[in-house]
């Protein structure tokens, strides 16, 4: 039998809600609105832990009452240097000197960058360019390190007003070819 309202009486051995208090996490509607544990989020998601030790799972209710994370965070480790926070406490690479700037110099020449991570994660190099000391060329730079830029290099350029690829003898300048507009490395243009 069942009433206008499509309920069964409470004689029909049909048992009644009977609220216990506030609703607590443990699959039953202890407050009798028709909804269990809705407080708790149970079945949404979650995360625990930092850095590299962050894991994610899913509410779920604890013998207690409460509701936690079926995951437990990962077991921090030694930091090492690789840009991830090993030891979980929302810092990375800390004790190693990544990011200072660092040079390498060879006599005159100087190259600038930053510290960066070992390969193997257990300390920092200097990421700058390593200085490759070379013979001079014409060029612009000071290849051989020594203070000075195309020593020994500079060619004799004619001005080459015709653009015919001779340039006027009385028009000349030290410079590397091929650098300097409308200059030559041949003289003797006769027009």
């Amino acid at each position: 039998d069942v009433d206008a309202a499509g309920l069964a009486p409470p004689d029909a051995g049909v048992d009644a809600c009977v609220a216990t208090g506030d609703e607590v996490c443990n699959g039953v509607d202890d407050d009798c609105d028709g909804i269990a544990d809705e407080r708790f989020g149970v079945g949404g998601d979650c995360a625990v832990g930092l850095g590299a030790c962050a894991r994610t799972g899913h509410r779920t209710c604890a013998p207690d009452g409460t509701a936690v994370c079926d995951v437990e965070a990962g077991q921090p480790t030694d930091e090492s240097c690789n840009g991830l926070d090993d030891d979980c406490d929302e810092q990375t690479d800390e004790g190693f000197d990544v990011g200072l700037a660092c040079s390498f110099s060879e006599a005159a020449c100087i190259s600038r960058g930053f510290m960066v991570c070992t390969e193997d994660g257990a300390g920092t190099v200097c990421g700058a360019t390593p200085i490759v000391v070379r013979d001079e060329l014409c060029n612009q730079l000071d290849d051989d390190c020594d203070g000075n830029v195309d020593e020994g290099v500079l060619v004799t350029l004619y001005f080459d007003g015709d653009n015919d690829l001779y340039g006027d003898d009385a028009m000349t300048m030290m410079g590397c070819p091929d650098m300097v507009a409308m200059y030559v490395t041949q003289g003797g243009d006769c027009n």
